[in-house]
């Protein structure tokens, strides 16, 4: 069974899946090829792809690519021993990466490689007061500026932006009402951030800072859970995974059950019925798209895009776009269903 990434977009008559990287075509600056472990790739609007790949032999890569040659940005030479396999990259084509170096220690990183040694940025290292627990999923909008979580050496949690000279607190649980902060928030280009969070009063719940806390949905209601990270778009749109006292659990872009649902399990989907999903702090878009993974009742599993599209006067339109993944080979099937918001 071959493995590898995959782009695929919407366009008519069928859709289009594109290869970005699979172990015949990941090649580093040595000519070694990365067969195995292309993981948790980040696009940005541009269709170029960021990803890290490993096969035990040549070493770890952070790469790019958009479906014709890969560009290994920064392999695990000096000063880099080991990857994480949560790399971002934005419309400028920068990356950030976590990394371990070979001198010791370990941080977020920023750059957009080059011959090695590439030039690059430290975010935040393991040097200073988040020792070696910062958390390995940054995000980072147009400017550079980087968000990340990370646990503080003299105990408790921080949510912090840097841009390469030094932090920005967002959000301390040894200042804020906070006892525990979501490992991924996400950032705009306006530098608001997102994040989840267990608030002193009101419980866990989905929160903004831009400037201000900001809180878009809490667990006082009808959420009982909310799991993963939330996404933020440059319109300051949010969408965010939750479980539901009643049972079941849905993506939503605020605290309104029905006006703010995008979709939930028990829906019906593609000619079957929603039995679970999942959704990344990367998997909203400016276009309010949302990229979620599904299972169906049918066993199908596969990738949906969820837009919404307003209808005067009728409720929001919710168009789902479906990529079905076969053995993850990448062999996809559009197909397109429309569903009306309950209002």
């Amino acid at each position: 069974m071959q493995q590898g990434i995959y782009a695929g977009d919407d366009g008519t008559p069928t859709n289009t899946v594109t290869t970005i990287a699979d172990h015949t075509t990941i090649s580093d600056r040595t000519g070694d090829t990365y067969t195995t472990k292309q993981r948790n790739p980040d696009i940005n609007d541009n269709g170029t792809v960021v990803f890290v790949s490993n096969d035990g032999s040549a070493g770890q890569g952070v790469i790019t690519g958009s479906g014709g040659a890969t560009t290994t940005l920064y392999p695990t030479l000096d000063p880099f021993n080991n990857f994480t396999s949560h790399p971002v990259i934005n419309n400028d084509g920068t990356s950030a990466f976590y990394g371990a170096l070979d001198a010791g220690g370990a941080g977020i990183f920023r750059g957009n490689g080059g011959p090695p040694p590439a030039p690059f940025s430290t975010i935040v290292d393991s040097s200073g007061e988040f020792g070696l627990s910062i958390r390995r999923s940054p995000d980072m909008n147009i400017s550079g500026t980087v968000v990340f979580n990370a646990l503080l050496d003299g105990g408790g949690e921080r949510i912090s932006t840097g841009s390469g000279a030094g932090t920005n607190t967002i959000v301390d649980t040894n200042v804020d009402p906070f006892s525990s902060l979501g490992d991924a928030p996400s950032i705009n280009d306006a530098g608001t951030v997102a994040f989840q969070g267990v608030h002193n009063t009101i419980g866990q719940g989905i929160f903004i800072d831009d400037g201000g806390l900001t809180t878009i949905a809490d667990s006082t209601g009808a959420f009982s859970f909310f799991g993963g990270s939330p996404s933020i778009n440059n319109n300051g749109l949010v969408a965010f995974r939750a479980n539901l006292d009643g049972g079941g659990h849905g993506i939503f872009t605020g605290s309104d059950l029905i006006a703010d649902l995008v979709i939930k399990t028990g829906d019906a989907l593609f000619g079957s019925t929603l039995l679970g999903l999942n959704f990344g702090h990367h998997g909203l878009n400016d276009s309010g798209q949302i990229a979620f993974r599904y299972t169906l009742a049918n066993f199908t599993q596969g990738i949906a895009i969820a837009s919404a599209v307003p209808v005067v006067p009728e409720p929001a339109t919710i168009a789902l776009l479906g990529i079905g993944l076969v053995g993850l080979a990448g062999a996809a099937v559009r197909r397109k269903l429309k569903r009306k918001a309950k209002s």
